[in-house]
């Protein structure tokens, strides 16, 4: 993953923050 990725949101969001 690397930005935006709804697979991954759960994921990216304690990352970047996405959700």
């Amino acid at each position: 993953m690397g930005g935006k990725c709804a697979d991954g949101a759960e994921i990216n969001s304690i990352e970047e923050d996405s959700a």
